[in-house]
């Protein structure tokens, strides 16, 4: 099997081409693979039979399954291990890599046994496999924000991006319906995947989802909020009618404004909580939204701009209802400053507007 592929590398190199080999698994049977490799990696040649054949110029890619890192493979030239490492070939395999990467999973990384807490990006590292999964390409993912959560945050997946594969294409199943918590698998099939049941549920069902339940009763609070301001800065609001009397896309604005608010309250490590807490907590939330206010204001813009773009609207110098056009469809940082301070009052009134849903915004655990 070996001979077989190493020939065909061969080949490619007689073409003029200069091949690149993926070896998947090469540490597998207690490392009896690697002997085989030393001669090609050191020499460029492999021996069949009594024949010595010359493969030329190629590059070997090595991915191993049975560690997670690199230094956890190469570790074995130390302590009791060390011996049938170096019988196996280990030690001189390794003299001849000449460079390595560890890939990380949708798991944080590990320092031993504990977490390593600068890993802060893993849940965009499972967003990627989440796209991947579902085959969703450029298009809107249809995922209920509390299954999102979930697949995002919960602790571990327990056979890595496997796992995730698998929790994801039981809920889809195989990519022909939305993810929605009533497509979950049963407790018994999550559990073979996910480090806990319990805890990939409580983030399905956590604060920040109860509260965008409430999405539509808190839309009328966030339209009297965008009036008052227009008072209080004396520019004209588009809607100045009450909520009641809004067009669809201006409701359905709100809507979307107050659903997407824990979304973007998490990019600084904010989220939502049941009602409670302490005024000196309320002064440190509302110190961390002053010193983030640009941040979340852009965010906020951006979300405003998704929830038109899908509506169809698109940039016009001039606003007009009837083409689906508006001069604030821009990037946040070319807006006006009156734009811009729209968007910073929004964000710091989302204290208000999750008070008057029963909620309270804590610091993320």
């Amino acid at each position: 099997m070996l001979i077989g592929a190493l020939h065909q590398v061969r080949d490619e190199v007689l073409k003029g081409k200069i091949p690149v080999v993926f070896w998947d698994e090469f540490d597998s049977d207690n490392l009896q693979w690697l002997k085989f490799m030393l001669a090609p990696m050191n020499d460029g040649e492999f021996l069949e039979g009594q024949v010595t054949h010359p493969i030329g110029k190629c590059i070997f890619i090595f991915a191993g399954g049975t560690c997670s890192t690199y230094e956890e493979f190469s570790q074995r030239k130390r302590g009791k291990e060390a011996s049938e490492f170096k019988a196996v070939k280990g030690t001189d395999f390794v003299s001849r890599l000449q460079g390595y990467l560890n890939v990380l999973g949708p798991n944080p990384r590990m320092i031993g046994s504990k977490v390593d807490e600068a890993d802060i990006g893993y849940p965009i590292r499972r967003a990627l496999l989440l796209r991947s999964f579902t085959k969703s390409g450029k298009k809107k993912l249809q995922i209920h924000w509390g299954l999102l959560s979930a697949l995002l945050r919960i602790s571990s997946y327990k056979h890595g991006a496997r796992s995730m594969g698998a929790v994801v294409n039981l809920i889809s199943a195989g990519g022909q319906r939305d993810l929605l918590p009533a497509n979950l698998p049963s407790r018994e099939q999550l559990s073979l995947h996910v480090s806990s049941y319990d805890e990939f549920m409580d983030h399905v069902q956590k604060a920040g989802a109860a509260f965008k339940l409430q999405a539509e009763h808190l839309a009328p609070v966030i339209h009297q909020f965008y009036l008052d301001l227009a008072e209080k800065e004396g520019w004209e609001p588009t809607y100045p009618q009450p909520y009641e009397e809004l067009p669809d896309v201006a409701r359905d604005s709100n809507i979307a404004a107050a659903r997407r608010l824990p979304d973007i309250l998490s990019l600084v490590g904010l989220t939502i909580a049941k009602a409670g807490g302490s005024k000196s907590e309320e002064t440190k939330i509302k110190a961390l939204t002053e010193k983030n206010i640009e941040l979340l204001a852009e965010a906020e813009h951006i979300g405003w701009m998704a929830f038109l773009h899908s509506r169809g609207w698109t940039y016009g110098k001039e606003r007009c209802e009837k083409e689906k056009l508006h001069p604030a469809l821009m990037a946040y940082v070319d807006l006006s400053e009156q734009e811009k301070g729209k968007d910073r009052d929004s964000v710091r009134n989302y204290s208000k507007i999750v008070r008057i849903a029963g909620f309270r915004i804590v610091v993320e655990e």
